[in-house]
């Protein structure tokens, strides 16, 4: 249940902290791109395996599938050793164990508590899917995952684990380190803790493959990215580069113990990755709504995206969020309104007055691209004007489901992407198929008038060389015809 907003840090939590987070400094650790840890963090950023190892499980779309992932969501991968060991971290414990270790400390994770009403929230919601039942949030903000057949229950687990679990505690470690610049006076805790969040954030299948390939946050924000126009097909997208930035800015204001000046680096970076989730909803939505687009698949993509950015809507505006809410949720986002949506998220993108909102700008957004990635789909243009990153890749040259940068193929809406920006697949429109329709049956009428017309001109060609035959016969027997009846009847012969 909802507690205290206060930030406080209890004394045992510091030495709590102090033993199971600080991992022995090397200066050998491998880099999550663009960020250098100083701590081991090698346990956390292989639980995108075990998230990887979900995506495989529910691809079988069949009980003895999602029973397999449920296991591989509460007690990890069987092969991990580390994820077996008792009180190894693991998916699920991302959201029960949050509560420990973040109430009192986290002034976002209160938020979405608040929202909510339990602690668990997350898990909650993740279990509720596996099993084809309702939610049972104390606040009534409930969802019923019975309205989905094994599909859609699939495709809501693997976009809410890395968008509700995942999220929220990238999030909160990082609030975190700003009370334990504040309380302590040696920066190796905070280190530890920031050092986890790229981790998490950034995932081992990500680090192994420079950014490549993955299931976790990063991986998301640059598929979203190239989907909204903001960055090309192999370059990293802008809000990765800022929240990397943010990263290193984190670290290098921990050392200097610059707390104030850290506050800031953690806000706009949960503000950079809020972007991720508006653009989730936002495509959700156009897909229901402009592109019929019914499938149980888009639909807990949806449910996933609006649940993990509600609670935020809700701090700037409780009506914005129940529009959000009513519309994207199982059973009632087939008939969402795409205009309704966007426009609740629009008008709380930056700051208004002294309340801070969503803090979020139209040009890191963008606009959901159309296939030829040079413009917007039909009314999914970005506010303020803001026009898409003029590309020189071709949104087709992977195929429908091919990777060029070694990532596996995710082109449909049932998992998160495994490939960051290589796997690109074009948005489908309703008018781009009418535009094609169109050209095939105007090109079949060409043709067959082109037909026609050879035909015709072959007859007519035809007739006139034997009318012309013809005439010559009656030509040369009109000459021939003299005043005896013997020529008479030679050219009556010859008329015959």
């Amino acid at each position: 249940m909802a507690t205290t907003k206060g930030l406080s840090l209890p004394t045992s939590c510091v030495c709590c902290m102090a033993t199971i987070l600080l991992a022995p400094v090397s200066a050998a650790e491998k880099p999550l791109l663009l960020y250098q840890p100083d701590t081991n963090v090698d346990e956390t950023a292989a639980l995108e395996l075990d998230q990887r190892s979900i995506v495989a499980s529910l691809a079988a779309r069949d009980e003895e599938g999602l029973t397999e992932a449920k296991n591989i969501y509460m007690l990890g991968r069987e092969e991990d050793d580390m994820s077996s060991a008792a009180g190894a971290m693991t998916l699920k414990s991302l959201s029960t164990l949050a509560q420990e270790e973040f109430l009192g400390v986290s002034s976002t994770y209160q938020d979405f508590v608040d929202y909510y009403g339990d602690n668990d929230y997350a898990d909650q919601w993740i279990s509720a899917a596996f099993g084809g039942a309702q939610t049972s949030m104390s606040n009534d903000v409930n969802i019923d995952f019975g309205k989905f057949d094994i599909e859609g229950r699939g495709a809501a687990v693997s976009w809410g684990v890395p968008l509700l679990n995942t999220w929220m505690y990238v999030v909160a470690l990082l609030e975190k380190t700003v009370v334990n610049c504040r309380l302590t006076g040696d920066n190796s805790i905070p280190i530890s803790l920031l050092d986890k969040a790229v981790a998490l954030y950034t995932g081992s299948e990500t680090r192994e493959s420079d950014g490549n390939y993955g299931f976790f946050l990063y991986t998301l924000t640059q598929t979203e990215g190239y989907k909204f126009g903001t960055c090309k097909k192999d370059e990293m997208s802008p809000v990765n580069k800022k929240i990397f930035e943010k990263f290193g800015s984190v670290k290098s204001n921990l050392l200097d113990n610059e707390c104030t000046i850290l506050q800031t680096d953690v806000r706009e970076i949960k503000e950079l990755m809020t972007i991720l989730l508006v653009q989730g909803v936002t495509r959700s939505i156009y897909e229901l709504d402009i592109h019929d687009d019914f499938q149980e698949t888009t639909q807990a993509m949806g449910a996933a995206f609006a649940a993990a950015v509600l609670p935020l809507l809700h701090a700037c505006s409780e009506g914005y969020a129940v529009m959000v809410h009513n519309d994207l949720s199982p059973g009632k986002s087939t008939k969402g309104s795409y205009e309704v949506v966007k426009n609740a998220l629009e008008q709380n993108y930056v700051r208004a007055g002294s309340s801070v909102c969503l803090g979020i700008k139209c040009e890191d957004v963008g606009g959901l691209v159309d296939y030829r990635g040079d413009g917007y789909l039909a009314g999914a243009e970005a506010c303020n004007g803001v026009m898409p990153v003029k590309r020189d890749d071709n949104v087709f040259s992977s195929g429908s489901g091919g990777t060029s940068s070694g990532g596996s193929a995710h082109t449909s809406s049932s998992a998160p992407p495994a490939a960051s920006t290589s796997n690109f697949s074009a948005p489908k429109s309703k008018g781009n198929t009418t535009y094609v329709v169109t050209i095939a049956v105007l090109s079949v009428i060409c043709v067959a008038f082109c037909i026609s017309f050879l035909v015709c001109m072959c007859k007519n060609r035809k007739k006139a060389n034997k009318n012309e035959g013809d005439d010559n016969r009656v030509f040369a027997a009109s000459t021939s015809t003299g005043n005896g009846n013997e020529d008479k009847e030679s050219a009556e012969k010859e008329i015959i």
